[in-house]
């Protein structure tokens, strides 16, 4: 049993040798082989035409990173202050929408009821003594320019 644990430790010791030898970022061949573009991480065979090396991207510099993080913070303040400004024009649009509302409304109460004084005009027009007539037409004249002016489309 001693011997198996022998094996197995000098067996990842091996290993962890032979993972350490391996550099961290390797090259990548980049060889043409019947026409096609071809990546691989061995030197290009003798079948294959070589088209040089791909080295791998460097690590981004702590003077990189900080510059994204500014312009990161930049973009999300930017998107903050966009978000605020068109949250505060919809606030606004919809207090127009409610006070054009409230005033259309208004406007057709007014129509309402000087076409319902416009109705009673007629009736006191048709009831009217002859004596009181002219009286009546004179006040359903009054009131058909009142519910023209209540009733307009503005």
């Amino acid at each position: 049993m001693h011997t198996i644990y022998t094996v197995h430790a000098t067996t990842l010791v091996s290993l962890m040798l032979l993972l350490n030898a391996a550099p961290a970022h390797a090259e990548t061949y980049r060889c043409i082989s019947q026409g096609q573009t071809v990546y691989q991480e061995t030197p290009c065979r003798q079948d294959q035409q070589a088209a040089g090396t791909v080295q791998p991207a460097s690590q981004p510099t702590s003077q990189d990173s900080a510059a994204a993080r500014t312009r990161l913070k930049q973009q999300q303040e930017e998107l903050r202050r966009i978000d605020q400004q068109r949250q505060h024009e919809t606030e606004l649009a919809a207090k127009q929408q409610r006070h054009i509302a409230a005033k259309a409304e208004r406007q057709k109460l007014a129509c309402d009821k000087a076409s319902l004084q416009l109705r009673w005009a007629k009736e006191d027009l048709r009831q009217a003594t002859p004596v009181k007539e002219a009286k009546a037409r004179q006040k359903l004249k009054r009131q058909q320019e009142k519910t023209n002016l209540a009733c307009a489309q503005h």
